[in-house]
């Protein structure tokens, strides 16, 4: 696959496997928030304040996750597994593992542990309707200055030192660096032995100690095209997936109906999104 992948094609492979869960903790709710984390601009038209919930799609969609094969183990009952998540995945013991990917490096441990003449993991894109390849950006720290702040200065001499190529520098063999020739730069660190060095780390998916790990150019390629095709939800999003999460609770647990939570859905986030013109 490498590429992206369509609600229609995670329906295909549910399908194909109807007895096995998607993911290691699958239930609908997980997994409809999963495919909007990318896919929920489907549904909205942010240029006149609108949304399109109540079209059909969403409804097929609410029935289709609510029809997969939920997990019924607890947590602790997966963690006393035995095997790695690659034995796991070989195994079909679920489906779908999802992955950080924070430098070239993390990278380089997924393709280690499922790249190779005898490959069984694609890697691919969060499931969204048209298909088209997306991955969710997660930000763990976000910097900004405050209009009403006493000491502007110094706050944008902070930022303008994060942005800088010295700070960039440091970043190239454990983060993704912003600044192009830097992020350009990352691609080509080869984590190997040399020296007075040792490289060496568990690969957390097959529990197998890595010694070295160098990219070729297959693998800059497809890092380049993951960072092309990431996407940011941002807040409104994460506002309006809290509605939906709400409002979906009830048809979940059999309470309600599919086209009551759409309706109620559609009205509240159609609020929302006026509100907020």
């Amino acid at each position: 696959m490498d590429g992206g992948l369509s609600v229609d094609g995670l329906r295909a492979l549910a399908e194909d496997y109807p007895k096995v869960p998607l993911t290691q903790y699958a239930n609908a709710a997980a997994t409809l928030r999963m495919i909007l984390k990318t896919d929920l601009d489907t549904y909205l038209d942010l240029s006149v304040g609108s949304c399109s919930f109540d079209d059909g799609r969403f409804l097929d969609l609410l029935e289709m996750v609510k029809g997969f094969k939920e997990n019924t183990k607890s947590r602790s009952e997966w963690a006393q597994e035995s095997g790695s998540v690659a034995d796991m995945l070989y195994r079909k013991e679920y489906l779908m593992e999802s992955a950080w990917i924070e430098c070239m490096e993390t990278y380089l441990e997924l393709r280690d542990a499922f790249g190779g003449e005898e490959a069984f993991v694609e890697l691919c894109g969060y499931p969204i309707q048209k298909g088209e390849e997306r991955y969710p950006i997660d930000f763990g720290t976000l910097f900004g200055m405050n209009a009403a702040s006493q000491k502007k200065e110094g706050a944008w001499d902070f930022l303008k030192w994060l942005l800088s190529k010295a700070h960039q520098a440091e970043l190239v063999e454990r983060k993704f660096p912003i600044v192009e020739e830097f992020f350009e730069e990352s691609l080509n660190v080869e984590y190997v032995s040399g020296g007075m060095n040792f490289y060496q780390f568990l690969n957390r998916y097959t529990n197998e100690m890595t010694t070295d790990s160098v990219a070729n150019k297959e693998d800059k390629e497809r890092m380049r095209a993951i960072v092309n095709h990431a996407y940011y939800s941002g807040e409104l999003e994460k506002d309006i997936q809290t509605i939906i999460s709400d409002e979906t609770w009830d048809y979940f647990d059999g309470s309600q109906t599919a086209q009551m939570a759409v309706e109620h859905i559609q009205s509240r986030v159609g609020l929302y999104l006026k509100e907020r013109q």
